[in-house]
């Protein structure tokens, strides 16, 4: 019999707390209580007035689907 185990995510969020708040790396984590519980986006897309997000990734992926650019610099 193939069983396959999938370990939870380490890394735990203690002020949402639950399942839910379970994230995979330290850095996932850190990102997460940065904007959802510090307020901190210092990422800002130059085309929307208020569109603030926590990581790159996060304001490169806005910028592709939202204003569908191609390249991203």
């Amino acid at each position: 019999m193939n069983h396959s185990h999938i370990s939870p995510a380490p890394y735990t969020c203690i002020e949402c707390g639950g399942d839910s708040a379970r994230y995979p790396t330290s850095e996932e984590l850190e990102i997460h209580i940065a904007s959802d519980h510090l307020n901190y986006c210092p990422y800002e897309c130059e085309r929307c007035r208020f569109a603030k997000f926590p990581t790159e990734f996060a304001l490169i992926s806005h910028c592709k689907s939202d204003h569908g650019l191609k390249e991203f610099f």
